[in-house]
């Protein structure tokens, strides 16, 4: 069997799944059967992932099903992205799960789609007219796969009542920072099912202050990278002479020596079996400005292996993204309501989680 009979059988078996475990989440055949086909389109690199691409690509010359489907349908995208969650967050403990935030800019025109004004894009580095959704992603278990997703809504948007009204924002929702938004998609994985050896990482440049109390009140264990490393190192009580000490133990990648890192106890007035550290990395060749700086929450017998592979899954979760808009067209829509863009997104995830759910073999680099 070639790879691309593989990968074909892979994505029908997940493809089954999720039709299985989201049956029950659609109240009638026909959105169900919409939202199918439309996961399916998603998933083919030979379909156009625009709502006319896709509805070509099934022998219709109008789009009105599929927006249909998207916009006023009777199913409830929450309840979908909550039974992909359940099987995603099944089996049993023992492989080290690590949850990753970040951020994505969608791109877009005009000032009518929901959401959408005047942000700082991390993909261009400058301020441009985008919507920025919110994703957890889960590495381990050999995929990187999207957990949960959330829409960030500047607080300009919602004073806009009128187009709150438009966009068909709930009357519920309120102002929620990014970091309440990520602690709320985190609350919710949790609550699913956390196992001892699950832990959370963001390199996003967050109020890592804000993220690191909410975290550390519901007792997940994480690593959030730092602003002005020295500044760190200077408020946890660190010497620099300890930075010129031959105490760094060495991460070795593909048989070279990648990075140098040393690992820095917080005290704690606290008595619990969790603890606090900085985790300070050396990107090599050493370079004073090559110091990478991490506040770290965990129990109190993590070792620093696994303090360092938590941190180096920093990245995955922006990759993961970034690969989602290629392979499934996570920002390729043409919807302006609030329901829709979580439908939306909602569908893509399943769609990435039927291409992207076999298990993989590569193994992480190991400290030397």
């Amino acid at each position: 069997m070639g790879a691309d009979d593989h990968r074909l059988d892979t994505f029908e078996l997940n493809f089954h799944k999720v039709a299985d475990i989201t049956a029950s989440h659609f109240t009638r055949p026909e959105p169900r059967n919409r939202a199918l086909q439309y996961v399916r389109a998603l998933a083919d690199p030979e379909v156009r992932k625009t709502a006319n691409g896709i509805a070509n690509s099934l022998g219709e010359k109008r789009a009105d099903g599929l927006q249909r489907m998207l916009s006023s349908a009777a199913w409830d995208a929450d309840a979908v992205r909550d039974a992909l969650q359940a099987h995603l967050l099944g089996g049993s403990a023992g492989n080290v799960r690590v949850f990753g935030a970040a951020e994505y800019n969608f791109i877009k025109k005009g000032a009518s789609s929901v959401g959408v004004g005047p942000q700082y894009s991390r993909r261009t580095g400058r301020l441009e007219n985008c919507q920025t959704g919110l994703f957890v992603v889960q590495t381990g278990n050999g995929a990187d796969l999207i957990a949960d997703r959330e829409l960030y809504l500047p607080e300009f948007w919602l004073k806009d009542k009128l187009k709150c009204c438009r966009t068909k924002i709930p009357h519920t929702v309120r102002y929620r920072s990014k970091e309440e938004s990520i602690m709320a998609m985190m609350r919710r994985i949790k609550q699913i099912r956390w196992y001892c050896d699950d832990w959370f990482v963001c390199t996003e440049p967050l109020d890592g202050k804000q993220l690191a109390t909410s975290l550390e009140h519901d007792e997940i264990p994480y690593v959030l990278q730092q602003p002005n490393c020295l500044q760190q190192l200077r408020m946890a009580g660190v010497s620099m002479d300890l930075l010129t000490r031959p105490s760094w133990t060495q991460w070795v990648e593909k048989g070279a020596v990648h990075s140098q890192w040393l690992r820095i106890r917080i005290p704690d007035s606290e008595v619990r079996p969790m603890r606090r550290w900085l985790l300070v990395e050396r990107v090599l060749p050493r370079r004073s400005d090559k110091l990478r700086t991490y506040r770290c929450f965990g129990p109190e017998h993590t070792d620093l292996e696994t303090l360092v592979a938590v941190a180096l899954n920093g990245g995955s979760a922006a990759r993961t993204l970034a690969a989602a808009c290629e392979s499934v067209g996570l920002d390729a829509y043409e919807v302006r309501q609030w329901p829709s863009w979580y439908r939306h997104i909602t569908l893509a995830m399943l769609a990435h989680f039927c291409l992207n759910s076999a298990p993989a073999t590569a193994q992480p680099a190991k400290p030397a």
